[in-house]
Parts: C-alpha cells; sequence; structure tokens
C-alpha cells in the first residue's frame, strides 16, 4: 500500500515506509556481580538492550486463521474479528492477513547469562589430606532467564524477523575442581 492508500503490487522505493522502529538496539549494556564468604562464591552476569524491534514471523504463521488447517495455530485466534463493534488486532477470517507492521513487536529484554555458584573447601581441612591444595564444588548455568515484553521465542535473535529461529539455549553444568 503506498502512503497515500492506493494499492500496488510493484515495489518501489518512493513507496516504502518508514516504521520508525529499530532493528538494532540504540542502548545495550551489562551488569555483573561477584560475591564471596566463607568459601561460597557467587558470579551473575546479566546483559540487556533497550530500544530493539523484531518483526515476530512466527506470529503470522500462529495467528493467521487460514492455516487452521495446515499448523498449529494460537488461542489468540479466539479473539478474531466476527462481527461489527468488535475490538481485536486479529482480522475476520474473511480479510487475508498480510505482512504488516502489527508483527513488529519490542525486543528489548535483560537476560541472566552467566550464572555461577561455587563452595572451596577451607585450607585447614586440605592440609588434612597431604595431597590436595584445592578442591571446589561448583554448579554453572547460562541463559537462565530472560525478562522482556516480547511475545517470541527469543528477542536476541540476531536477524530483523524470528521465523525459525533456534533461541539461546539454556545450559547446566556442575563439576568439581582439585588441585594437587
Amino acid at each position: 500500500e503506498r502512503p497515500d492508500g492506493t494499492l500496488t503490487s510493484t515495489y518501489s522505493d518512493d513507496d516504502a515506509q518508514f516504521t520508525g522502529y529499530n532493528r538494532y538496539a540504540p542502548w545495550s549494556g551489562g551488569l555483573q556481580l561477584n560475591a564471596t564468604w566463607r568459601g561460597l562464591s557467587l558470579n551473575a552476569t546479566f546483559s540487556g538492550v533497550f530500544g530493539k524491534y523484531l518483526i515476530n514471523n512466527d506470529k503470522f504463521f500462529l495467528e493467521n486463521p487460514n492455516f487452521i488447517d495446515e499448523a498449529n495455530v494460537t488461542t489468540n485466534l479466539f479473539n478474531i474479528w466476527t462481527k461489527p463493534g468488535d475490538v481485536t488486532d486479529i482480522p475476520g477470517v474473511q480479510y487475508p492477513v498480510e505482512f504488516s507492521s502489527r508483527f513488529i513487536e519490542n525486543a528489548s529484554f535483560v537476560r541472566l547469562k552467566n550464572l555461577q555458584i561455587s563452595y572451596s573447601l577451607p585450607q585447614h581441612l586440605l592440609d588434612k589430606t597431604g595431597f590436595m591444595s584445592g578442591l571446589r564444588l561448583y554448579a554453572i548455568g547460562r541463559n537462565l532467564l530472560t525478562f522482556t515484553n516480547y511475545s517470541g521465542i527469543d528477542p536476541e535473535v540476531d536477524s530483523n524477523l524470528t521465523l525459525g529461529a533456534y533461541p539461546n539455549t539454556k545450559q547446566y553444568s556442575v563439576g568439581i575442581e582439585i588441585t594437587f
């Protein structure tokens, strides 16, 4: 659709519309916390971006009544427009769903990227073993929490749209570090 409201099927830079949304976040930052007390250590790393927008292309298929018989759809389709006066953002079945700016979402987020908790045995106990100079038990988690209003799978995807993009995985590991 052209800015004047007329329809066209031919692309033209003259008809392109700037949405005012940023694909790349103008603001990003991080926070690191390190705390130790009596052999117990906590290390946490947070990262975040603010002002980033993504096209939730998955939503195009999940909220499209044209795909009801072909794929899984969201329960948001219970809010589909059915009669004049309905207030909803999902068009009626009689209207084809178009790829539009309604699928652009704020993808700002804060994520707990890394969390490590460890315990080191006191030196006086290690001295009694006669062979160890250090023993540390630890647990590590990555991508444990994400705070966002983005309705897609992962706001951290490096693309302008999210169709089929794999999200960051949550990872867990535990271990023992022995020093001789």
